[in-house]
């Protein structure tokens, strides 16, 4: 992914220049999970050299432009939005991931709609798994529905 934004090239010189995930962010003022996927995705794909250039800032032949206000707001939400739309994209692209796996799973012989189960019962916390095992057994042995062995 080769970004354009000024944010994204403060970050990626700062990682270049040895600095932590974390104070690169924070510099750039990006979130930290942003941060870590743009350094994965570097890693994967290098950026080319133009992606480290800092933009100019002000132009030496005419005075320094005093920022407003709104100029400041304007370029924070052209930032936000920035963010936004690359976290989008890379939203998009982990889903296609995603899908790709199961659909993997799928030709291999698994149950794809399980697998979906099973993950989310992996997210559960051993307390809240538990607990859904049990009202899970309630309702079923209240409508009759016997399962052999056990669900968990």
């Amino acid at each position: 992914m080769t970004g354009g934004s000024q944010q994204l090239r403060i970050f990626r010189r700062s990682i270049r220049d040895g600095a932590t995930i974390e104070d690169a962010a924070a510099l750039a003022c990006m979130a930290i999970g942003e941060a870590r996927l743009t350094v994965a995705d570097d890693a994967r794909e290098p950026p080319p050299a133009e992606a480290f250039e800092l933009l100019p800032t002000t132009d030496h032949n005419k005075p320094p432009k005093t920022e407003t206000m709104a100029d400041t707001s304007d370029d924070l939400l052209r930032l936000l939005i920035e963010r936004i739309e690359r976290l989008e994209s890379e939203r998009k692209g982990i889903s296609d991931d995603i899908k790709d796996v199961y659909s993997e799973a799928k030709a291999t012989g698994y149950d794809a709609k399980i697998l979906r189960k099973v993950i989310a019962i992996r997210k559960m916390k051993p307390d809240d798994r538990n607990e859904f095992a049990t009202v899970l057994e309630t309702y079923l042995c209240s409508l009759g529905i016997q399962i052999q062995g056990t669900l968990f």
